[in-house]
């Protein structure tokens, strides 16, 4: 079994000084006891053993014993030492042998004093061992964060290691921090399937150091909450290279989004009803304050109220109700029902006719209600029994529901909002079955984040309940592509009851999340003390908190150390010359390893990183701009002027593209050119190409005086770049082949099967085989560029088709 470093043992109860005070006296006195029998030993030999030197033996062996033989004699250093004393150092023999005789004694008494010193330090060493007591925390190393697999190349970026180099500067006007990079590191980036939660307050850099080196370093689906819309413009350029980019923004006052209808996900079976809930659930979040008895009974008659609208509409066979079957189709009829007049009773007294909702409730139980095609009479019977409600409701309590009801429908109202889910271009199954990833980012400016948060928070939990439904194994994921929810700014999405009880087990079917927001009082304020967050989230990123609550948390979190403390006194007559009283002393305290202030005073280019059973790491923040692995792939708005796109074909020609414009260039040109291209505005740009290989990539505009670089992936900024993306989605090309099917069928004379036939070879187009058969006969301007002969080609970081070969290593 591994032993565990951060167990506390026992302290030993055994009186080791009284071992250390005997050992220390025993010890050396052997040694030289040992010393006096050996230098007896050998002077008797060296005399012959002669009874006038030596005496007559006090002990001779009577058989073998280790290296001593039998009848060897031993005789008395206290009689020997006697003789030599009495006939003197004149002796002639005894001034022969005496000094050959002595060295065994003087050997072992130098022995002696060397073990009394050894036993003496290893004595105060032992009496001042650091047993532990109080703590046994540490400061994590680079070998910790590659045994807890924080090391991989491609997942969440976190930060990288301290080795690396990072300066900061405070930007007076905004008090921004500015980071650049120095030296670089490898990264502390997270592959396995966990959670991470990120705490970093606002002008910290966890776009810089997190967000967008995360969101060019994933390799499989993710799921993006970008409050601003700079995530899109800065990663969606390269994430289309190897995904399929979505971006879902009801608040784009050009409609330059897809569409989502959280309705057409709705099951048309027996899970109907608990879809609908689902979506109801969303549409009324419980105030911070809680609810009062007056407040609760309208909220639940106004949900009882689009529960059965809603099951109505989408179920009720009646025609005008096909395109209705949204949110804000769902807001339109209950408005017309609302509408004083839009009573069907007999009843001719004014106060009857004024009734709000008579004619809807009363269509409820005049009209079949189907599921997939066949009469359900068990959901007929529940829309029933919600119309029953409404029409035995009074008039004007009724009046009241329907205003709790446009309170809670008013966004849909919205031209914006009503468009962007008035019907879906893609579908939540896409996740589960597209080979290819998907890049969904959720985009609404920050103004509006309170008005959109339902739609937002409905289309997670729906993802949620349906990537959860169903069983799976150990070690199964159920998705084609990993799926991660980053979220950033996350609190501002308010609260995610079902995201709360299912975030530790959603693991288990490839989904995980990075959850960032600016302090955990925002994850208190909203889920209370006991939220489950840090439970759920195995790996956590800390920037310097902001709040002292925050830093107590993590420092206690982080642990305490034992260190020994080491007390010193000197004292003596108050008229000496000097104090000749010394006294030295010690004791094992316990020390934080990091204090809260001192958490709080972190500087702006460090993070602190923790996992659990891993002893916390202090790491350097990553600068994505200064980095060579995510600055060629990462857009800079900065530099956002014109840019060059060239597009290269497996045939020797490639294409110049400017604006709209293309403009062929012909074969490439010879390794070393360097080309001058001059825009029509008169701009100039330098393009220097260092190998003749075909690549796709950007042209980099570099301009001659202030040789500055313009890197990046340019954002899909077009509504059309947006649905030549939807058309890699299986729910796109299976809903095309269901309409070409259809009209199929519904031609009797027109070509039919040719044109099935034609769907089924674009799908087998063969891009070689295209390229060996293609020629190109429109007619082009010859290009005007120049080449020049001595100008000093800037230096460019050339990309290569695999995206992600700009590896550190």
């Amino acid at each position: 079994m591994q032993k565990n470093e951060f167990l506390r043992k026992r302290p030993d109860q055994k009186n080791r000084n009284l071992i250390y005070d005997l050992s220390n006296l025993i010890i050396p006195v052997l040694i030289a006891v040992v010393g006096i029998i050996i230098s007896t030993q050998t002077f008797a030999r060296l005399v012959g053993y002669d009874p006038q030197y030596t005496d007559q033996p006090f002990f001779i062996t009577k058989k073998e014993f280790l290296f001593i033989d039998k009848g060897y004699p031993f005789y008395n250093p206290g009689l020997v030492l006697l003789n030599i004393l009495s006939r003197g150092l004149t002796d002639n023999l005894i001034q022969s042998v005496i000094l050959q005789a002595l060295f065994p004694l003087v050997l072992c008494g130098g022995i002696a004093v060397a073990s009394f010193f050894i036993i003496s330090i290893i004595r105060g060493n032992g009496l001042n061992k650091n047993e532990n007591l109080y703590g046994t925390a540490r400061w994590g190393t680079e070998k910790d964060i590659k045994k807890f697999g924080l090391a991989e190349k491609r997942g969440i970026v976190l930060a990288e290691f301290q080795k690396a180099v990072v300066n900061a500067v405070i930007n007076p006007k905004d008090s921004s921090i500015i980071l650049s990079l120095k030296k670089l590191a490898p990264l502390v980036c997270i592959a396995g399937n966990t959670n991470v939660l990120a705490i970093a307050p606002t002008r910290s850099g966890k776009g810089v150091g997190m967000v967008i080196p995360t969101a060019v370093n994933f390799p499989w689906s993710v799921i993006f909450f970008d409050p601003k819309g700079e995530l899109f413009n800065i990663t969606s350029g390269f994430r289309a290279k190897f995904s399929i980019v979505l971006k879902f923004a009801p608040k784009n006052p050009d409609k330059n989004t897809v569409c989502f209808n959280p309705l057409d996900e709705v099951h048309r079976d027996n899970r109907i009803v608990s879809d609908v809930d689902l979506v109801i659930q969303n549409l009324f979040e419980e105030a911070k304050g809680g609810e009062t008895s007056n407040s609760q009974f309208f909220n639940e008659n106004a949900k009882d109220m689009i529960k059965t609208t809603i099951l109505h509409i989408l179920t009720a066979d009646i025609s005008e109700y096909e395109d209705k079957k949204n949110l804000p189709g769902v807001f339109e009829i209950m408005s017309l029902a609302a509408k004083p007049g839009n009573s069907n009773s007999g009843d001719e007294d004014d106060e009857e006719e004024q009734r709000p909702g008579d004619k809807l409730f009363n269509e409820m139980f005049e009209t079949k209600h189907l599921l997939n095609g066949e009469e359900a009479p068990w959901l007929h019977t529940i829309i029933e029994a919600g119309a029953g409600r409404m029409l035995q409701m009074n008039p004007k309590v009724r009046s009241d529901v329907f205003s709790t009801v446009f309170s809670k429908l008013q966004l849909f109202s919205d031209p914006l909002i009503a468009h962007a889910t008035g019907h879906s271009d893609f579908r939540l199954d896409d996740f589960v079955t597209s080979e290819i990833p998907i890049s969904l980012y959720l985009v609404v400016p920050f103004a509006h984040v309170d008005v959109i948060a339902p739609v937002f928070k409905l289309l997670i939990n729906f993802m949620l309940r349906r990537f959860s439904d169903g069983e799976t194994s150990y070690g199964e994921v159920k998705l084609k592509n990993r799926l991660l929810f980053m979220l950033d700014e996350f609190p501002v999405l308010g609260n995610f009851p079902f995201l709360v009880k299912t975030m530790g087990i959603l693991a288990g079917y490839g989904i995980n999340f990075f959850l960032i927001c600016q302090g955990l009082n925002q994850l208190v304020d909203i889920y209370g003390q006991n939220h489950p967050f840090l439970d759920h989230c195995k790996t956590l990123c800390i920037y310097a908190p902001g709040k002292i609550e925050d830093a107590k948390a993590f420092t206690e979190a982080i642990g305490k150390e034992s260190v020994t403390k080491e007390n010193m006194s000197v004292s003596g007559s108050r008229f000496a010359v000097a104090l000749n009283n010394l006294n030295a002393s010690s004791q094992e305290v316990a020390r934080d390893l990091m204090n809260p202030d001192e958490l709080m005073h972190l500087p702006p280019t460090e993070a602190l990183v923790m996992n659990q059973n891993m002893p916390s790491y202090i790491a350097k923040k990553v600068v994505y701009y200064n980095d060579p692995r995510f600055r060629t792939k990462a857009y800079s708005l900065r530099n956002n002027k014109d840019w060059l796109r060239i597009k290269w074909f497996f045939n020797p020609v490639f294409v110049l593209q400017i604006g709209k414009k293309q403009i062929r260039l012909g074969y490439p040109r010879l390794r070393t050119t360097t080309y001058k291209i001059v825009m029509p505005d008169g701009k100039i740009y330098w393009r220097y190409r260092e190998t003749g290989n075909a690549r796709k990539g950007w042209i980099i505009p570099f301009t001659k005086r202030s040789r500055m670089m313009y890197t990046g992936y340019m954002p899909l900024t077009e509504i059309e770049s947006l649905k030549n993306e939807l058309k890699s989605l299986p729910s796109y090309q299976e809903n095309l082949k269901k309409k070409e099917l259809q009209d199929f069928n519904e031609k009797k004379d027109g070509v039919t099967k040719e044109k099935i036939l034609s769907t089924n070879n674009d799908e087998n187009f063969n891009i070689i085989d295209y390229l060996e058969s293609y020629s190109d006969t429109e007619e082009v301007s010859p290009y005007q560029g120049e080449i020049l002969d001595g100008e000093p080609p800037p230096t460019t970081v050339p990309l290569t088709p695999d995206i992600f070969a700009t590896d550190f290593k």
